[in-house]
């Protein structure tokens, strides 16, 4: 069962060190005071004590949960597992969905156990009648179970804090929590490393032989994953990690949560835009060719950058290469796609890249907002800053470039005391707001969580600056996506002040982009392979709300079929047109130096 209840199992408040006791006050039927060391029976492990993983091991999940086989919760775990897993050369071979009975478990469990090299188990593990995965485990191997007593004491420092130390145990066994340290006899304690406070993890992952026990909550079984990665890389993937990660890298990690597109070095995804029905000839001619690789042909219907991707899996480097020139040999450099699925991740690196890959004997536009984003950041620790996203392509733009000019010149993700510095990200919410752009606004605080914290507000802008400086006083400065050819805009600077007296909050408005071109937005946002609101494929250019927007009709055309239909925002020539999908707009009333000016310090246009 993916039971809420169980969430401290990850987030645990305290834990127990060796050599420390532990006064339960047993009876003699149960638990008695004992000393937790590296002589104790008790067995317990951290990322020092637990051998490596060698590469290349077989896995098998295990998913629990009669809500998930009912269609009541989508299983969201394995397809995380099984990219975290691929992505360190293991092989996931099987993966198996079974009910909440512990007849069921223990004889699945038994099974998988024989035949693959690890199992890993999700759900079941709350303090609930269906929670049973501990005890079936325990089945599994022909064990009872038993209250751990390091899990005891954790777990009741959790839920009870003012709890007696010395109160003996039989006054608290009956509450449900304590089904929670109910665990086989043989199960071995696993303290993984907690990159958050860079110590050992508060609390265990509990394996039981080569089974390891994940909770079903999606959130803590990935936290789960990342306290066992370390353990389960093979000796010379933690050496490459160990000689690879710099500052810079650390800056812009995101945990680990989207691994590499290329798992291995004898794999790789190639990207074309081209119908999968029409590469047919060409992958059975590779097939053919090269039977002893691994091919894959995957459609996407709704991927605005690609059409079709091919997974290759060789047995060696040499192999590989010479089945991707193969293929690659047969498209035109227009179908062949360098596509990046995860561009958060490292991203001022590839910001850096995409800087360098752009330079001109012009000034590069593109490096003056990087150094505007810079500068300001190092002026402004990331708690003194907020970022402007309403979900346009202005915004969005803007956003990745903050966040990798703070991956660059910050830490950001890191501990600060005990708060996570975050990139904050002022919404103004619109009442007619498109559901597109609300949903993809969710989809991008998610794409770059943990690093960023929404602030929504609702209202006209000027309103919604003043409540962010009474609730977030620390705020100093505002980026804005405001460029010189937005409306009423071509007098500002990357930097000025807000207009006090005209009733505006105290602010520094920092402009980066002020210097792009409708097309510059689009080179930024497409050459990263950003994702952006989908409303921008279906010929909407600048984005306000449902009131005054509409499609571009520069961008209409028909098909073959006589049907209307309009071009992506990105194929519009011209950027001077750029509005034209945008009902005409009341004269300007308010004072042009407020914190976005284009907009005659209302609402942002996007």
């Amino acid at each position: 069962m993916h039971c809420m209840s169980n969430c401290f199992l990850i987030n645990i408040a305290s834990s127990i060190r060796p050599g420390r006791k532990l006064l339960l006050n047993c009876s003699a039927q149960s638990l008695r005071c004992f000393t937790i060391s590296a002589a104790a029976k008790t067995k317990t492990t951290g990322m020092q004590q637990t051998p490596s993983f060698a590469s290349n091991r077989r896995f098998a999940l295990l998913v629990i949960g009669d809500e998930i086989l009912k269609g009541q919760v989508a299983d969201t775990n394995t397809y995380y597992l099984c990219r975290q897993l691929t992505s360190l050369g293991h092989r996931v071979c099987e993966v198996s969905v079974i009910a909440d009975s512990k007849q069921v478990i223990a004889d699945r469990v038994r099974y998988l156990s024989a035949n693959y090299d690890y199992v890993i188990t999700t759900g079941g593990i709350g303090p609930t009648h269906d929670d049973v995965t501990f005890e079936a485990i325990a089945g599994a191997f022909n064990e009872t179970t038993h209250h751990h007593p390091e899990l005891v004491s954790i777990v009741r420092q959790y839920f009870d804090k003012t709890a007696d130390p010395n109160e003996p145990i039989e006054s608290y066994i009956h509450k449900p929590y304590m089904r929670l340290c109910r665990v086989p006899l043989s199960a071995v304690l696993n303290y993984g490393f907690d990159a958050s406070t860079s110590k050992r993890s508060e609390y265990p992952v509990v394996s039981v032989s080569n089974v390891f026990v994940f909770p079903g909550v999606p959130s803590l079984c990935k936290k789960a994953y990342r306290l066992m990665e370390s353990q389960f890389k093979g000796r010379n993937q933690q050496q490459q990690s160990s000689n690879s990660v710099n500052s810079t890298d650390k800056a812009s990690s995101r945990s680990n949560d989207s691994p590499s597109p290329v798992p291995i070095d004898t794999a790789d995804n190639i990207y074309i835009n081209r119908d999968e029905i029409n590469l047919t000839p060409i992958i059975d001619n590779l097939v053919a060719k090269f039977p002893s690789v691994t091919i894959g042909s995957y459609p996407e219907w709704h991927n605005r950058y690609y059409k079709t991707r091919i997974y290759l899996e060789a047995g060696t480097v040499d192999e590989l290469t010479a089945c991707r020139k193969f293929l690659t040999d047969q498209f035109d450099a227009k179908e062949l796609v360098r596509y990046d699925p995860d561009p958060v991740k490292r991203a001022n690196i590839k910001v850096e890249q995409f800087i360098v890959d752009t330079q001109s004997d012009n000034l590069n536009q593109f490096q003056l907002a990087f150094d505007v984003a810079k500068r300001a950041i190092s002026n402004y620790r990331l708690d003194a800053i907020a970022v402007g996203f309403n979900g346009g392509k202005d915004c969005t733009a803007l956003l990745h470039l903050v966040y990798a000019a703070a991956a660059a010149t910050t830490t950001i993700g890191s501990s600060k005391g005990q708060q996570q510095q975050k990139l904050r990200l002022l919404y103004l919410r619109s009442r007619q707001q498109f559901p597109e752009a609300e949903l993809f606004i969710d989809e991008t605080v998610e794409r770059y969580s943990p690093n960023v914290q929404l602030l929504a507000y609702e209202g006209d802008m000027k309103t919604c600056l003043h409540e962010m400086k009474r609730d977030w006083p620390s705020i100093r400065a505002v980026f804005m996506g405001t460029r010189s050819t937005d409306p009423r805009s071509g007098h500002l600077n990357y930097e000025q002040m807000t207009d006090v007296e005209a009733g505006w909050p105290e602010f520094l408005r920092i402009s980066p982009l002020l210097q792009w071109s409708y097309s510059d937005v689009w080179r930024f946002l497409r050459t990263l392979c950003l994702p952006y609101c989908p409303l921008y494929d279906r010929g909407y250019t600048s984005l306000g709300d449902m009131s005054n927007t509409h499609p571009n009709p520069k961008l209409q055309y028909k098909d073959s079929r006589g049907l209307l239909k309009y071009m992506p925002a990105y194929c519009l020539e011209s950027g001077s047109d750029e509005r034209k999908g945008r009902n005409q707009q009341p004269q300007q009333t308010e004072s042009s130096s407020g914190p976005d000016a284009k907009n005659g310090g209302a609402r942002p246009a996007l």
